[in-house]
């Protein structure tokens, strides 16, 4: 399990100037892999206030402020590259273990991996993207009165999570992966 901090270079960015970056740059590495919106934007309307809400209540949880700031950017994010999670619309999250109750069964509480560590953040783990994927992206809510939310990239390809101190440290990571691959 590694923790992947934010990154200072980026501190002077918006995440919406982070996330116009990191499109620019996924449509120069791949100029048609993408629909866009506009130049070189790949990401969707923004979701509205009231979906969030409808979310949250359905949930019944109030989602970390950072990925609410993210759906009022763009409701779901296409992935970038190919070891990247893509996100899902507002209206497609849900507890793991009502879209991939398969993880949960392997990795979960009562899991067929008996040393898996944290089997409990598994299952009470929130699905926001990757599905159908190799890769997928969990928010894990805070228990017994921490207020700190974990975001989790998940693959079975990966040697434990990939733990991100917040949203946009994943899509910091993402950024330098892209610019990393473009050389």
């Amino acid at each position: 399990m590694s923790i992947t901090e934010e990154n200072d270079k980026y501190a002077s960015l918006s995440l919406d100037n982070l996330l116009a970056d990191l499109s620019a740059k996924a449509v120069e590495l791949n100029p048609d892999g993408f629909e866009t919106t506009c130049e070189h934007w790949i990401g969707f309307e923004n979701a509205l206030e009231a979906d969030i809400l409808a979310a949250e209540n359905r949930l019944a949880i109030t989602l970390p402020s950072d990925y609410k700031t993210f759906l009022g950017i763009t409701n779901g994010f296409p992935a970038v590259n190919d070891i990247a999670t893509s996100f899902l619309p507002i209206s497609k999250i849900d507890y793991a273990k009502n879209i991939v109750p398969d993880l949960i069964k392997v990795y979960g509480t009562n899991g067929l991996k008996k040393n898996q560590i944290n089997p409990e953040k598994y299952d009470r783990s929130i699905l926001i993207g990757g599905l159908d994927e190799e890769q997928m992206f969990l928010l894990i809510p805070p228990e017994n009165g921490d207020t700190k939310w974990e975001y989790w990239k998940f693959a079975n390809w990966i040697p434990g999570e990939e733990v991100y101190v917040s949203l946009r440290a994943y899509f910091e990571s993402s950024l330098d992966f892209c610019i990393y691959i473009r050389g």
